[in-house]
Protein backbone atom coordinates (compact mmCIF):
# COMPACT_ATOMS: atom_id res chain seq x y z
CA UNK A 1 0.00 0.00 0.00
CA UNK A 2 1.06 3.63 -0.98
CA UNK A 3 1.10 6.23 1.55
CA UNK A 4 -1.22 9.29 1.01
CA UNK A 5 2.10 11.35 0.22
CA UNK A 6 3.25 8.66 -2.76
CA UNK A 7 -0.14 8.82 -4.42
CA UNK A 8 -0.01 12.34 -4.36
CA UNK A 9 3.23 12.27 -6.38
CA UNK A 10 2.17 9.45 -8.55
CA UNK A 11 -0.75 11.93 -9.47
CA UNK A 12 1.78 15.39 -10.14
CA UNK A 13 3.64 12.64 -11.73
CA UNK A 14 0.52 11.54 -14.08
CA UNK A 15 -0.18 14.92 -14.53
CA UNK A 16 3.09 16.19 -15.99
CA UNK A 17 3.39 12.91 -18.03
CA UNK A 18 0.35 14.28 -20.06
CA UNK A 19 1.68 17.92 -20.00
CA UNK A 20 4.88 17.00 -21.44
CA UNK A 21 3.21 14.72 -24.20
CA UNK A 22 0.63 18.47 -25.22
CA UNK A 23 3.85 20.28 -25.63
CA UNK A 24 6.01 17.74 -27.37
CA UNK A 25 8.96 17.65 -24.19
CA UNK A 26 10.57 14.56 -23.14
CA UNK A 27 8.10 12.46 -21.37
CA UNK A 28 9.59 11.67 -17.25
CA UNK A 29 11.16 8.71 -16.31
CA UNK A 30 11.28 9.30 -13.04
CA UNK A 31 9.67 7.07 -9.96
CA UNK A 32 6.06 7.82 -10.23
CA UNK A 33 5.23 7.02 -6.84
CA UNK A 34 8.44 8.52 -4.91
CA UNK A 35 8.57 8.42 -0.92
CA UNK A 36 9.61 11.87 0.75
CA UNK A 37 13.06 12.37 1.79
CA UNK A 38 11.94 15.66 3.48
CA UNK A 39 8.62 14.62 5.54
CA UNK A 40 8.16 17.68 7.28
CA UNK A 41 4.86 20.20 7.12
CA UNK A 42 6.60 22.57 5.08
CA UNK A 43 7.50 19.16 2.28
CA UNK A 44 4.05 18.17 2.63
CA UNK A 45 2.52 21.64 2.00
CA UNK A 46 5.38 21.83 -0.98
CA UNK A 47 3.97 18.82 -2.59
CA UNK A 48 0.44 20.01 -2.44
CA UNK A 49 0.93 23.30 -3.85
CA UNK A 50 2.95 21.19 -6.76
CA UNK A 51 -0.25 19.26 -7.53
CA UNK A 52 -2.24 22.36 -7.27
CA UNK A 53 0.32 23.85 -9.89
CA UNK A 54 0.69 20.60 -12.65
CA UNK A 55 -3.24 20.91 -12.20
CA UNK A 56 -3.86 24.64 -13.06
CA UNK A 57 -1.09 24.54 -16.03
CA UNK A 58 -2.95 21.61 -17.66
CA UNK A 59 -6.27 23.45 -17.54
CA UNK A 60 -4.51 26.20 -19.39
CA UNK A 61 -2.88 24.14 -21.64
CA UNK A 62 -6.74 22.43 -22.12
CA UNK A 63 -8.11 26.15 -22.99
CA UNK A 64 -6.06 26.46 -25.71
CA UNK A 65 -7.42 23.69 -27.13
CA UNK A 66 -11.26 23.03 -29.19
CA UNK A 67 -13.43 20.18 -29.79
CA UNK A 68 -11.64 19.32 -33.29
CA UNK A 69 -8.57 19.14 -30.82
CA UNK A 70 -9.65 16.16 -29.03
CA UNK A 71 -9.80 13.47 -32.41
CA UNK A 72 -6.48 14.70 -32.80
CA UNK A 73 -3.45 12.11 -32.78
CA UNK A 74 -0.94 12.72 -29.89
CA UNK A 75 1.32 9.81 -32.01
CA UNK A 76 1.33 6.93 -30.08
CA UNK A 77 -0.03 8.31 -27.26
CA UNK A 78 -3.83 8.11 -28.81
CA UNK A 79 -5.95 11.21 -29.32
CA UNK A 80 -6.57 14.16 -26.41
CA UNK A 81 -9.51 12.80 -25.51
CA UNK A 82 -7.90 9.30 -24.92
CA UNK A 83 -6.05 10.90 -22.80
CA UNK A 84 -8.27 12.99 -20.98
CA UNK A 85 -10.53 10.04 -20.39
CA UNK A 86 -7.27 8.56 -18.81
CA UNK A 87 -6.31 11.38 -16.65
CA UNK A 88 -10.03 11.77 -15.30
CA UNK A 89 -10.15 8.42 -14.52
CA UNK A 90 -6.88 7.85 -13.08
CA UNK A 91 -7.17 11.15 -10.29
CA UNK A 92 -10.69 9.71 -9.03
CA UNK A 93 -9.55 6.04 -8.99
CA UNK A 94 -6.52 7.77 -6.83
CA UNK A 95 -8.79 10.31 -5.15
CA UNK A 96 -10.28 7.27 -3.71
CA UNK A 97 -7.54 5.36 -2.78
CA UNK A 98 -6.85 8.28 -0.50
CA UNK A 99 -10.27 8.35 0.57
CA UNK A 100 -10.13 5.04 1.59
CA UNK A 101 -6.74 5.02 3.62
CA UNK A 102 -7.76 8.30 5.53
CA UNK A 103 -11.02 6.54 6.78
CA UNK A 104 -8.61 3.36 7.65
CA UNK A 105 -6.95 5.45 9.98
CA UNK A 106 -9.87 6.48 11.56
CA UNK A 107 -10.73 10.31 10.29
CA UNK A 108 -14.63 10.88 9.68
CA UNK A 109 -14.84 12.43 6.17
Amino acid sequence: MHSIWEIVNHLIFGKEYLINILEGKEIPSEDDFKTPDDTSEEAWKNTVKKLEEVHNKLIEILKGKTDEDLDKSLGEYRTLEDNLYGIISHDCYHAGQIVLILQLMGLNL
